[in-house]
């Protein structure tokens, strides 16, 4: 059974996943509201195990525009407690955890404006850094509010099982060329009884 995709995104055969790398940069929280305005079910990257961090880091090295951004932005971010992957209507806690170089306790606490990259000097390990939010109203960082990072985005959809649907597709065409006949209602004539 073959994994279907949708336009735009690319999986990895023997993966549920298909993901979107884009072509330009966005500060974290515009990456977030991009992913979710691609689809009702496209989420931001949210790498929840072993097997989806080395599908990802398989796909940009094999694609010649992604292997040349060095930071992708995930949806994990702190919450000052804990960190947490976004998605569309709630959040996950991290269980599954991939930092680079064995990072000190003080360089991964989640702070509330701190967020997760993907960085290829680090083998696509995982990297805190800031991101705070821009001024809903101005759009813009004001005095002594620091400029926030921009960097390319990854998001991901669930893939579609096309062979499932093909079959199911041929299954109802068949059924309805297909006559069928109710015998319970035409009782085929006994051997040697009379036919009236």
């Amino acid at each position: 059974m073959s994994n279907r995709c949708p336009k735009g995104f690319q999986g990895v055969a023997n993966d549920r996943m298909c993901y979107y790398f884009s072509t330009y940069k966005l500060p974290w929280h515009q990456a977030q509201q991009h992913c979710f305005q691609l689809g009702s079910n496209v989420e931001p990257l949210s790498i929840r195990t072993t097997k989806m961090q080395f599908s990802v880091t398989h796909l940009i090295q094999s694609d010649p525009e992604a292997k040349n951004v060095k930071k992708w932005w995930t949806s994990g971010h702190g919450t000052g407690q804990d960190w947490v992957w976004t998605m569309r209507l709630r959040y996950e806690s991290f269980f599954f955890k991939y930092w680079a170089n064995d990072p000190k306790i003080s360089e991964i606490t989640p702070d509330s404006d701190s967020c997760v990259i993907l960085d290829s000097e680090y083998f696509y390990q995982w990297k805190k850094v800031s991101c705070p939010r821009i001024s809903q109203r101005s759009q813009s960082t004001t005095a002594g509010q620091q400029e926030p990072s921009m960097h390319h985005f990854i998001c991901q959809v669930e893939a579609t099982h096309s062979a499932t649907q093909e079959l199911q597709q041929e299954v109802q065409q068949t059924d309805s060329r297909t006559p069928t006949t109710d015998i319970s209602t035409h009782p085929s004539p006994r051997p040697n009884s009379p036919s009236s």
